[in-house]
């Protein structure tokens, strides 16, 4: 990606996963030796975040996190502050993008309350020098980095979200006494 993106520097180039490695089935990142607990790094990952390091001018690759996040937040919270942290340290907030492959896990608002949610702990930023997520840093992985590189013009595009046929079908749910039903999904973890 590396040679790529510099060769082109008019394309965009999204590492989608945020380049995380993982074998086949249930990720054991640990046990598989795609994560070293003393440096938080990850197989791939980090050859991900070097390539910022080498190149701090290259603007124009942006680490996706799609459902990497969603599996992290409830198996492994430590590793999931160090993706963050390190996606938002080396590329900053500007250049990390939401994804979702809930496709294949059903709504996703769990984890969008999950990220909404999401704290780097003070021991982790203290240690490994990342900054606590800001109101500013998650709308711009939410989505306003998304709308920049696929040209979205958000004030257009809100203006007219009151009268699209979604905006009115989910008014006449609320009318006839429908109500929100995806206020549990997805998967829990107690703490153990």
């Amino acid at each position: 990606m590396e040679k790529a993106a510099k060769d082109h520097p008019d394309l965009t180039f999204i590492a989608y996963h945020s380049a995380l490695k993982h074998g086949p089935g249930q990720p054991q990142f640990k046990k598989d030796g795609f994560y070293d607990p003393t440096t938080g790094d990850f197989a791939w990952h980090a050859e991900l975040m070097k390539i910022k390091e080498r190149n701090p001018e290259l603007n124009n690759v942006y680490p996706e996190i799609g459902s990497s996040f969603g599996l992290l937040s409830i198996m492994h919270p430590e590793m999931c502050q160090h993706l963050i942290g390190k996606n938002v340290k080396y590329y900053g907030s500007d250049h990390v993008i939401w994804g979702t492959a809930y496709l294949w896990w059903g709504s996703p608002q769990w984890v969008i309350d999950a990220m909404k949610r999401f704290q780097i702990s003070d021991e982790l930023c203290e240690k490994f020098g990342y900054e606590k997520l800001t109101k500013q840093d998650k709308a711009n992985i939410f989505g306003l980095n998304a709308a920049k590189i696929y040209g979205v013009d958000l004030e257009q595009e809100l203006k007219a979200i009151p009268g699209d046929s979604l905006s009115k079908f989910k008014a006449a749910y609320l009318d006839n006494g429908g109500q929100r039903d995806n206020a549990a999904q997805g998967w829990v973890r107690a703490n153990v």
